[in-house]
């Protein structure tokens, strides 16, 4: 296995001998390694939503990565990423606009403080939401091309 050499990694890149599985392989334990400073701080509820959104990122991950494989197989990685940006994007406006619905009609309808405060402790699920809506976007569209 050459993920423990740099130098046989980069004939490998360089040769074009790195299969699509090999370079999810890759991209895998990067994204793996980039999300694990998240468990080091934090009480145990903060750890199990980290938990939680890096479960979901990684799975979102795979089934993105098998919608690919399902297609062409091809450029999976550069697919990923370019796609990612404008499902970040659009999906951030959903849930701005949305957001402004669900405060605008707390507002319109006089709902009590007391009532908000009944919501707060799920707002801490919503990224953990978005997240999920962001990797369905992006498997749908690898299944388009």
């Amino acid at each position: 296995m050459t993920i423990f050499n740099l130098k046989k990694t980069t004939m490998s890149i360089k040769d074009n001998k790195l299969t699509e599985n090999k370079k999810f392989f890759y991209f895998f334990i990067f994204s793996m390694g980039t999300m694990a400073p998240a468990f080091l701080k934090g009480n145990e509820t903060e750890i199990a939503y980290d938990i939680a959104y890096y479960v979901i990122a990684l799975t979102g991950l795979i089934f993105c990565f098998f919608s690919n494989k399902n297609n062409d197989n091809n450029n999976f990685i550069e697919r990923f990423v370019i796609l990612s940006i404008p499902a970040y994007v659009s999906s951030l406006f959903y849930f701005v606009f949305f957001s402004c619905i669900i405060f605008g009609g707390f507002l319109l309808f006089d709902i009590k403080v007391d009532n908000i405060n009944y919501f707060l402790p799920y707002l801490n699920a919503l990224p953990h939401l978005v997240c999920v809506f962001i990797y369905i976007r992006i498997y749908c569209a690898l299944k388009l091309i």
